[in-house]
């Protein structure tokens, strides 16, 4: 996932489409943060989803560094080869490249994509535990010619958060192993795109990490630690460029501890959007939407179902956590796997189905938005659907161009 901000970005909210009245001040300020490819605006966040899609062809990520120039992920589910694509239209029409020489399977739903600039990008093959399957060397791939050529990046543990940045590239790298417990996670960090890595840093605590996001020299890490009957589930975060860390509890925790799905969004150093699940079931998923505009420090419930009794806001029971964006200080879109993509316009009090996008059954891979009003779907819906593809607007989610993916 990757979050690079760079100003306000100018407010855009759905208030006649969906019929909603937006109130409230919201969060995600853009402020402090990195410029991409020499001053474009850059990505808000990439939310790469690891719930399972169908067989076939399926997108696994999407990344547009600028209005015009962008990449997809995907694998083909039977042999599990990478598939890499991109365009140069604003993703209207795509061109297949070259996909890295990726020598184990690894786990095959978490293989993410991102660009820093219109040559450089990376592909992590996969986080390593949670899995029968562990991911082998090399855990990471980077191109310095926008696709074309792909070579290992010297970084010696698996990639599990991956952030790009105006002048640093950051890795947190996780354990080789079938089992998170015990795991001790590492920051690391490149300045010259990928050709060299140095450690910066280990993190506090042990276990898995759910969830990473950055601005500018400011982060957040989710990560839980599984005992023998309870789960943890705490907050990291680093305001020093990640040569320190603080520990504190997480936010929206589902009853039990910890949560079954988790998305984060950041929009500025003190803005943050964190979506909790619980146990998942036959497609649906309780849920919890919370924010805080203290970076971290104090959160506030806008929305959930855990308390069926005395439920907060409206936050949708079917489908389960995927990815998530936020594109002004009311307003973001969600991706539910064995759901739809919903949109709120209220800080997060409500959601509604995004409107102009399939709502029946979908597998959401990836959200990224460029702006309040350029964005980016990677959907899958069933194997050979031709309601699959890569999702476009361009004006901020009112409409929606749908390009088929084959």
């Amino acid at each position: 996932m990757l979050v690079v901000d760079t100003g306000r970005p100018t407010g855009n909210d759905l208030t006649h489409d969906l019929g909603h009245n937006v109130s409230g001040v919201g969060v995600h300020d853009f402020s402090g943060g990195d410029v991409v490819d020499g001053g474009s605006t850059a990505p808000t966040t990439i939310s790469v989803a690891t719930t399972s899609a169908p067989d076939g062809l399926m997108l696994q990520g999407v990344s547009f560094v600028d209005a015009s120039h962008g990449w997809l992920l995907a694998v083909a589910t039977g042999n599990q080869s990478r598939v890499v694509e991109a365009s140069s239209d604003g993703g209207m029409s795509w061109h297949r490249l070259q996909a890295p020489a990726i020598s184990s399977t690894g786990d095959v739903y978490g293989t993410s994509m991102v660009f820093a600039t219109s040559t450089d990008g990376y592909v992590a093959t996969g986080a390593a535990g949670g899995s029968t399957t562990v991911p082998g060397p090399p855990w990471l791939f980077v191109t310095h010619d926008g696709g074309g050529s792909w070579q290992p990046s010297p970084i010696d543990a698996p990639v599990v958060g991956l952030e790009a940045g105006l002048s640093e590239d950051w890795a947190v790298t996780g354990c080789v192993s079938t089992t998170y417990q015990g795991c001790v996670h590492r920051l690391e960090v490149s300045t010259d795109r990928g050709r060299s890595w140095v450690q910066r840093s280990v993190l506090p605590g042990s276990g898995s990490v759910g969830g990473f996001v950055r601005s500018g020299s400011v982060a957040w890490v989710y990560q839980t630690t599984s005992g023998p009957t309870t789960e943890t589930a705490s907050l990291l975060s680093t305001v020093d460029g990640g040569t320190h860390w603080s520990m504190r509890p997480a936010p929206c925790k589902a009853a039990g501890g910890g949560a079954a799905g988790v998305a984060m969004a950041a929009f500025g150093a003190q803005d943050l959007w964190f979506v909790s699940g619980g146990g998942p079931g036959s497609g649906q998923q309780l849920k919890a939407v919370c924010r805080s505009v203290d970076g971290g420090q104090r959160w506030q419930t806008l929305a959930s179902d855990f308390d069926l009794a005395h439920p907060i806001g409206d936050v949708p029971a079917a489908g389960y956590v995927g990815p998530l964006a936020a594109t002004s200080d009311r307003q973001a879109w969600m991706g539910l796997s064995r759901g739809d993509v919903e949109v709120t316009v209220d800080r997060g009090a409500t959601w509604k189905t995004a409107p102009g996008l399939p709502d029946t059954e979908t597998f959401p891979a990836a959200i990224q938005f460029l702006d309040a009003l350029h964005g980016w779907i990677a959907l899958n819906v069933t194997t050979d659907s031709p309601d699959n593809g890569i999702y476009r607007t361009t004006d901020g989610g009112r409409s929606w161009q749908h390009v088929p993916i084959t």
